[in-house]
């Protein structure tokens, strides 16, 4: 590993301080640079970890006069970022936080599961690691869904051989993943995101089909149907477990039971029967890791039923006037916002808008007929959104959430529902989705309130 080497973090956010923390306890000699590293400076977290040995450095310092033996690179950094493309030109060695955790657990008995999509992936792994606390075997989420890999290797007393890890990694993670420790893993979408990162959607795509070649010789590879037939040219000829609405399939279900090689052993719960769904192919990729690591089918829908979405996904918030609240700020690409359109049966206000990811909006056109009443706009996409809908629906651009809040509770009708659901990042107004959705609850039970 990188015990007694010179290390240079390269962003400070929750997974760049957590790789910071790690390599410290390893005995590394740790070096950060944070373009925010003004402000980061004078929070009580990161003056302990310079009391800990933690040097903060100029984001104009020259490698070659450090002796840098690694750069770790938080995945939401650009590969364009000054510090980064130095390390490139001076082929000093650069891992990503989930890379530097990966190598510390090739070393270790651990059951390591890999999840990532562009929809769902969080959804996926929190679920699957409460189906599997809840049958008495210990597992963990880690990665993407906000605790990184490395925190819960330096800081929580886990017992890693008694541990499955259920690892949700973003195809910004999955740039810098070399390590083949994960003995199954599973992709569940693959649509138009982060053009504003990548060149191309197949370079985009290629970054999400890497995490096969993060899987051990012998190890599963979980697919949804669609991404098994869009990208077969990338997938490489690897043996493969596609699962979706086709017989052919691996996994397969008809709406009534979920089939797994041919024999029907799960019946689908009432409310997922019937229909499509992005719930009912979660369900299916779940259902495909939980039997092959032993959970038997009962136990697996009887810990189903207990399990709570994560917050910010499609939430319902509350109901005044009879008519309906539901946040779904974790919806931050086109297709999310598809996916959320198609689950609400109600006519739709809908409040969309953030940083623009360089995608088109238009597949929004179709979606929308006949259920998207009106598209109340926030942000920096605004003029865009409009552009691409021109003509399609009606569009009011707002300055504020809460003007767009206001503005759709106002118009909207009994049995309608007002959707948060933005189709964009939300670093123009907000510092996360999360504290996006936070405001629009906030400003819906401030209404509940005025209307009681």
């Amino acid at each position: 590993m990188l015990e007694g080497k010179s290390v240079l973090v390269l962003g400070l956010g929750i997974s760049g301080r957590a790789a910071a923390d790690f390599l410290l306890a390893q005995g590394s000699k740790v070096h950060a640079i944070d373009d925010n590293i003004l402000n980061l400076q004078k929070t009580p977290e990161i003056q302990s970890m310079i009391s800990n040995g933690l040097i903060i450095v100029d984001r104009s310092i020259d490698l070659s006069k450090m002796c840098v033996d690694c750069v770790v690179v938080s995945p939401g950094i650009s590969r364009k970022h000054p510090i980064y493309v130095q390390a490139l030109e001076q082929r000093i060695q650069i891992l990503g936080e989930v890379e530097l955790a990966f190598r510390f657990l090739a070393q270790k008995k651990c059951k390591c599961i890999g999840i990532t999509g562009t929809n769902g992936k969080t959804t996926v792994t929190l679920l699957l690691e409460h189906i599997f606390n809840v049958n008495g075997i210990q597992a963990k989420a880690v990665g993407n869904s906000g605790f990184p890999l490395t925190a819960l290797l330096s800081k929580f007393g886990v017992k890693l051989s008694e541990t499955v890890l259920f690892i949700e990694l973003s195809s910004f993670q999955l740039e810098t993943a070399e390590s083949k420790i994960l003995d199954a893993a599973v992709i569940l979408n693959i649509k138009e995101d982060h053009l504003d990162r990548y060149s191309s959607f197949e370079e985009y795509a290629k970054a999400k089909i890497h995490l096969f070649d993060c899987v051990k010789l012998g190890g599963s590879c979980y697919i949804e149907e669609e991404c098994y037939s869009n990208f077969a040219k990338l997938l490489n000829n690897r043996t493969l477990f596609p699962y979706g609405y086709t017989p052919a399939n691996f996994i397969y279900t008809d709406l009534q039971d979920i089939k797994i090689n041919g024999k029907a052993n799960l019946e689908i719960p009432l409310e997922y029967r019937g229909h499509r769904s992005h719930d009912l192919e979660n369900m299916m990729a779940a259902y495909g890791i939980a039997v092959e690591l032993g959970i038997t089918p009962d136990k697996f829908i009887e810990a189903f039923a207990s399990f709570k979405k994560p917050e910010h996904r499609l939430q319902f918030v509350g109901k005044i006037n009879e008519i309906t609240f539901i946040d779904d700020s974790k919806a931050t690409n086109v297709d999310a916002v598809i996916r959320a359109v198609e689950s609400i049966t109600d006519p739709i206000i809908l409040i969309a808008g953030g940083v623009d990811k360089g995608g088109s909006y238009a597949p929004w056109k179709q979606a929308f007929t006949g259920k998207v009443l009106k598209i109340c706009t926030i942000g920096q996409a605004a003029e865009k959104i409009k552009n691409d809908l021109e003509g399609q629906v009606q569009i009011e651009h707002f300055q504020t959430l809460e003007s767009a809040v206001i503005h759709a509770a106002t118009i909207a009708k009994k049995n309608e529902t007002v959707l948060l659901s933005p189709g964009c990042s939300s670093y123009d107004m907000f510092s996360s989705y999360a504290h996006r959705g936070t405001c629009f609850q906030e400003i819906v039970q401030e209404l509940a309130v005025y209307n009681k």
